[in-house]
């Protein structure tokens, strides 16, 4: 694997990307989470989610 050095410009500001082995399991309860999250604040970001 190439290791990535370089900072990613994000709309925030600097972003950087990182790799990290985690399980599916966990993966799909940070989405869950997310989606709550993003559900209770009344995102529209919340609706494209549910969407794809």
């Amino acid at each position: 694997m190439k290791k990535n050095n370089h900072p990613v410009e994000g709309p925030d500001g600097l972003v950087y990307s990182a790799r990290l082995p985690l399980s599916s399991a966990t993966l799909n309860w940070l989405a869950d989470l997310i989606r709550g999250h993003l559900k209770k604040i009344r995102s529209r970001r919340a609706n494209a989610m549910a969407c794809s």
